[in-house]
């Protein structure tokens, strides 16, 4: 059997889903306005033959695989007990020196027990035990970082892929063995994979395998893959799918970019645009190195995907569809302003395009679900694959509904 029951012509459609904490809601509603708010994640599965998650996408994809509907992870998402268990208070020397601007705020150890209770009993089953031929066929991929061996670790589903270094060294040097990471649960790949460093959690986390050492794990954003989309389609091409096959719909967490003011230009709020006369300090280049490798400015993986499809850079990527909302102020006479859907509530977003990561607090995780229904109805733009300085895409899709139909035109 060809992988993906696969011939020549028919598509093999990628789900991509991207980091970003408890801005992975903005994923569940998204997939809940395209497959319907209390479709099982089975179901939702089912239309796609490859997914690959990171970090809160990672949380995501294990909802869809442990049978959640996207109803049922938006509540969970949004049940602020759950979420602080998940994000518990850590609370050491470094942060009482610098009042807590710096070094980590929650702790790894309970982050686990959080995703097992929001997330339950199958999670704990071993990674090998999901994906096709176990209710569902799409092949499931997670993203971490392997802490001492310094460099990007995958936890699939499929242990015999192509692209498995395992696999790759049995080949070609006689060596190896097929099926490493099995012994991985699920609630592993994705503590591992939600585990940023830093600024966030205080410690790698700590994956017990039977007959071997301990593997330490960061945030699979360490390796640069906090938009996983480009390694999901170097995975799909390494099973000998054609490139005009693969069918991809990337999903993101938000983005909120401040544009550089040029000359003859200005503001209503100078929270909206870059401030280019803060102090540089050791301390800033150390925050702003912890929370980069979370985001994904440029779209360089939207990017590269988009010239693997479609080399002519035309403005709709055959076959790949991106969806993520921009929370960017509105450009106008030369003046950068608030969305024209927040100006009665100014306030609400230069709280939303502060917010990090890690929102915890109720009031924090009701503006991001705020935001995407803002979003979801065409109130605050869609991430194009590339854009230009006023966050228009030049290719991609600007508006959710847009993206939406070109997605589902092709594959219903």
């Amino acid at each position: 059997m060809t992988p993906f029951n696969y011939q020549k012509g028919n598509p093999v459609r990628i789900l991509s889903l991207d980091g970003g904490g408890s801005w992975a809601l903005l994923e569940a509603k998204a997939l809940g306005n395209m497959y319907g708010d209390n479709t099982p994640g089975h179901e939702i599965l089912n239309r796609f033959d490859f997914a690959i998650g990171n970090s809160g996408g990672s949380l995501i994809l294990a909802g869809l695989a442990c049978g959640f509907t996207p109803a049922q992870m938006i509540e969970k998402l949004k049940n602020e007990t759950l979420r602080k268990k998940i994000f518990s208070k850590f609370t050491g020397l470094l942060q009482t020196i610098t009042f807590g601007a710096f070094g980590p705020k929650y702790v790894t150890d309970k982050k686990f027990s959080g995703l097992q209770e929001a997330l339950g009993k199958n999670v704990t089953n071993p990674l090998s035990t999901f994906g096709a031929g176990n209710g569902f066929k799409a092949r499931l991929l997670i993203c971490g970082f392997n802490y001492f061996r310094e460099r990007a670790e995958f936890f699939r589903t499929d242990n015999d892929s192509p692209s498995a270094s395992s696999v790759i060294e049995k080949r070609n040097l006689g060596s190896g063995h097929s099926g490493s990471g099995s012994e991985l649960t699920l609630l592993d790949a994705i503590h591992a994979s939600s585990n940023a460093p830093l600024n966030y959690f205080n410690k790698p986390t700590k994956a017990e395998i039977k007959g071997s050492a301990p593997r330490y794990y960061w945030d699979g954003a360490v390796g640069g893959y906090n938009n996983p989309v480009l390694a999901g389609v170097i995975e799909v091409l390494s099973y000998g799918v054609s490139i005009e096959d693969i069918h991809v719909l990337s999903i993101g967490t938000g983005t909120a970019p401040r544009p550089v003011l040029e000359i003859g230009e200005s503001f209503t709020n100078k929270k909206l645009v870059v401030s280019t006369g803060d102090e540089i300090s050791l301390m800033k280049d150390v925050q702003k190195m912890a929370t980069s490798i979370l985001a994904d400015p440029p779209d360089a993986a939207s990017f590269m995907v988009s010239v693997l499809l479609d080399p002519s850079l035309h403005k709709e990527t055959p076959n790949f569809v991106r969806m993520s909302p921009v929370a960017c102020p509105e450009y106008k006479n030369k003046i950068w302003d608030i969305p024209v859907v927040y100006k009665d509530k100014p306030a609400d977003f230069i709280k939303l395009i502060d917010l990090d990561m890690d929102a915890v607090k109720q009031e924090e995780v009701l503006l991001i679900d705020q935001f995407g229904d803002h979003w979801l109805k065409d109130e605050v733009k869609n991430q194009g694959i590339r854009s230009n300085k006023f966050y228009e895409p030049t290719i991609g899709q600007g508006k959710f509904s847009e993206a939406k139909r070109a997605w589902l035109s092709k594959n219903p």
